[in-house]
């Protein structure tokens, strides 16, 4: 499973190729689709609307903030908000002004409509935007496992006047959809701790040393993960490829070396900000290395 993440963090350039090309217009599509047809649930399109936010907000912050010397990535920026306010403005226009009937209970509605809901915001929000960033990996993992077990006790439970004890309607496909889109994070964020954790012992080289995420020092092999062992997506000034996700701090017998964590190779990288000619940059060594069995 290691191996299998080390080959998505390695092909980040490809998965933003078919983000922008193929998934983004994809959906943008969808929004002025979605009201043409016969017969269509306005919600649905408002749940698609947001979705399609999240992703436009994740694609031209990731332009915008990257390495950008010749300025495509403000321009991939400017098209992608370009693109989703023209067909935000084309499928709720059809949306407000044609009549239709909504649309009636159907089960492949239903499972499409918990997919869109329960799928790309929360692996959008978790991973590409990393709102944990910098947190307690323990408290991380265990929000979201027991934010999983709520939902599926929700997929189960009857509400007076609402719904029935039915866990494959509407909502409860949506609560399973999450609980295991939730499942499958915490999975993935696993793997990428002991990816971290391994490739730490191997740079080590049997020497004393630490990790540190940020100004906090890393503690379990959950702190190490890509939720959490990372930059956060705008931490202050300066653009976030000047910045290191996590440091690898090695006292060897020739001196200390402070490597950086890339998610891109998926290994510690000689390139950290620690021997940057400009010292505010410096980051401050917090944790002290340690000899470990």
């Amino acid at each position: 499973m290691a191996d299998v993440f080390r080959q998505i963090s390695q092909n980040t350039n490809e998965i933003m190729v078919v983000a922008f090309f193929v998934a983004y217009p994809s959906l943008l599509l969808a929004m002025i689709i979605l009201p043409i047809m016969p017969y269509f649930n306005r919600l649905s399109f408002w749940i698609l609307a947001f979705s399609n936010a999240v992703f436009c907000y994740w694609l031209a912050s990731d332009a915008a903030d990257s390495d950008d010397r010749f300025g495509v990535g403000v321009l991939i920026a400017f098209a992608a908000i370009v693109l989703f306010l023209i067909c935000f403005a084309l499928g709720a226009t059809i949306s407000t002004f044609r009549r239709r009937k909504e649309a009636a209970a159907n089960r492949y509605v239903d499972v499409l409509f918990a997919f869109v809901t329960s799928v790309p915001i929360p692996l959008i929000i978790l991973f590409p935007l990393g709102i944990f960033a910098r947190w307690p990996g323990i408290i991380v993992f265990g929000l979201l496992i027991c934010l999983a077990v709520a939902l599926v006790c929700l997929a189960f439970f009857a509400v007076p006047g609402l719904r029935q004890r039915s866990p494959f309607d509407r909502f409860g496909l949506s609560c399973l959809m999450l609980a295991a889109t939730l499942t499958l994070s915490v999975t993935i964020a696993y793997v990428s701790a002991v990816a971290v954790w391994t490739e730490a012992e191997r740079g080590a080289e049997g020497h004393p040393y630490c990790l540190q995420s940020g100004n906090r020092p890393v503690t379990t092999m959950m702190d190490a993960s890509v939720l959490t062992f990372r930059e956060p997506k705008y931490s202050g000034s300066g653009v976030r490829f000047l910045r290191n996700h996590g440091l690898l701090i090695v006292d060897a017998a020739d001196g200390r070396h402070v490597f950086n964590w890339s998610y891109r190779k998926t290994t510690f990288t000689s390139d950290s900000l620690y021997d940057s000619p400009n010292s505010t940059a410096r980051p401050e060594i917090l944790c002290t290395p340690q000899q470990h069995p």
